[in-house]
């Protein structure tokens, strides 16, 4: 399985779970409330407005338990924000293993290099512009 179908199903899981939830209790409200007065249209209506404030701040919350979806994309968010990771972090992956920079290890990629590895592991606090040339020993 490939890291990207790996990161769809994880994402279709975590949507499910959320929207899932989220509907389920949009509706038991829904229909407690037109059970309570008679009237359909307020049942709709406690329903809906469950569904969006609480419903899908639950199923945000369960999904991000079973998924681990939500969470990462959160962070890579926030570090292509501050500039530490690319907007488009599946493409550059793919683009680096098409270059042979990164091997598929299941459904994981790694360095085909260990030297580059440990350089790019050692870069300090991996902000923007502390990057210094690699000297590789010559054998």
């Amino acid at each position: 399985m490939s890291p990207r179908r790996l990161l769809c199903l994880d994402r279709t899981t975590f949507l499910w779970c959320a929207l899932g939830l989220a509907g389920a209790i949009g509706l038991a409200v829904g229909v407690r409330a037109t059970a309570g007065t008679g009237r359909p249209l307020v049942g709709v209506m406690a329903g809906v407005s469950t569904f969006f404030r609480y419903g899908l701040t639950a199923g945000v919350t369960v999904a991000a338990a079973q998924s681990r979806y939500g969470v990462a994309k959160l962070e890579r968010t926030l570090l292509a924000a501050q500039g530490l990771l690319p907007w488009r972090f599946m493409r550059f992956l793919d683009t680096a293993y098409e270059q042979g920079v990164l091997s598929r290890n299941g459904p994981s990629y790694r360095f085909r290099h260990p030297l580059l590895a440990r350089r790019l592991a050692s870069r300090g606090s991996g902000r923007r512009g502390t990057w210094s040339p690699v000297t590789v020993p010559r054998s």
